[in-house]
């Protein structure tokens, strides 16, 4: 048999051996991402497996909608999968798929990652986390850590060298990449992902992110936290002040504290972050009642270091609007809903009221109906 023969089947048995990738793992595919991405999702999906090992299923799944998905390592790819889906949605679809497996799905940027239970309600946590430390660097840096690339990596490859080689891309020094074990992967092109993105992704199949031990130019590994805490700073009214006195208590896992009249700091889990942001939008949007068959509003309101993609979709609800972000765009530009955004307005118009959100971190806002579009400046 010919040395190219040789080569040939050697490929050929890696994609046979191991999905622990976006899938397919051989060849190019152009995957769907914003819009065209949701839209898919969104579509009503039929599937029948019997007897099919897990990562071939998931392959033809994935050529047929184009949607990028990525299998955990520990989940196993020869697992045989026998499961007729009839779903409503493609999202839905692969949420079984998942299920069958004892896993759940994480919409991670244009993949969906098809994680280990008992770590899927911490991996975008954790990729916050992350994301909100680039603030804290030089905008050049920033930007860079930011801007959205296709990528991928050969046969054989190891997730130490990956990791070693993002290092080098970005010009990062990692302390201690002896904490990764070695493996071995098959070949892999990536939908457009951030540096941030796609170096996580590859940690957290080790339960592993990263700190900054000099911000910007070295990071050590370290293992997931049991529950990521985050941290930020609320400027809250006196009234939404006193409700939180009444109502919120510092606990082991929450640490609040108000720092002059308004600012409140406060370190804790997403799912209560979420929940004092609810109270506090009660609070502190007040708006004139428009007069019938207009829309004019003077708003007063304000927060502080909160991501820009939270502080929006809050708002909108508030104002009764739809948004529409045009994410791949944003992405091209290195520019993140996850931008962390500070502003205070009085008696303002919704116009100035999203000027003074959106304009600290590059993007812009267009009305259209009761839609607002959100895209870069």
């Amino acid at each position: 048999m010919s040395a190219l023969a040789v080569s040939r089947l050697s490929r050929i048995a890696w994609c046979a051996y191991f999905l622990a990738w976006a899938v397919p793992v051989c060849g190019q595919t152009v995957w769907l991402e914003g819009r065209a991405l949701d839209r898919q999702l969104l579509q009503p999906i039929q599937a029948q497996w019997q007897g099919q090992p897990l990562r071939r299923a998931m392959q033809g799944l994935s050529r047929r909608t184009k949607v990028a998905a990525f299998l955990d390592r520990r989940i196993d790819p020869d697992a045989v999968l026998n499961l007729t889906i009839d779903a409503d949605t493609t999202i839905q679809g692969w949420q079984h798929i998942a299920g069958d497996r004892d896993a759940a799905v994480v919409v991670y940027g244009p993949l969906l990652y098809l994680a280990p239970l008992e770590i899927a309600d911490r991996i975008l946590a954790v990729l916050s986390a992350r994301q909100q430390e680039l603030e804290r660097l030089p905008v050049a840096r920033r930007r860079a850590l930011q801007r959205s690339s296709a990528s991928g990596w050969q046969d054989l490859a190891t997730p130490r060298e990956l990791v070693s080689e993002m290092a080098r891309e970005a010009n990062l020094r990692v302390e201690n990449l002896d904490a990764i074990p070695h493996d071995l992967w098959v070949s892999v092109s990536l939908p457009p992902m951030t540096w941030v993105e796609r170096f996580s992704l590859v940690l957290a199949n080790f339960d592993l992110t990263y700190e900054w031990t000099r911000p910007g130019r070295t990071i050590s590994l370290q293992p997931f936290p049991a529950q990521p805490l985050l941290t930020r700073c609320y400027v809250v009214s006196p009234s939404a002040k006193r409700g939180i006195n009444a109502r919120w208590k510092s606990g082991p896992d929450t640490r609040m504290e108000f720092q002059g009249s308004s600012r409140l700091m406060v370190t804790a889990d997403k799912e209560t972050h979420s929940r004092l942001q609810e109270f506090i939008d009660r609070s502190q949007v007040r708006g004139s009642s428009p007069p019938r068959g207009r829309r004019q509003y003077q708003i007063t309101v304000a927060d502080e270091d909160r991501p820009v993609g939270a502080v929006i979709e809050s708002l909108a609800r508030q104002l009764q609007l739809k948004v529409r972000w045009n994410e791949r765009a944003i992405r091209a530009e290195g520019l993140s809903k996850e931008a962390l955004t500070s502003f205070k307005v009085e008696k303002a118009s919704m116009e100035e009221l999203f000027h003074a959100v959106l304009d600290p971190v590059g993007l812009k806002h267009r009305r259209s109906g009761d839609t607002l579009h959100i895209e870069p400046k």
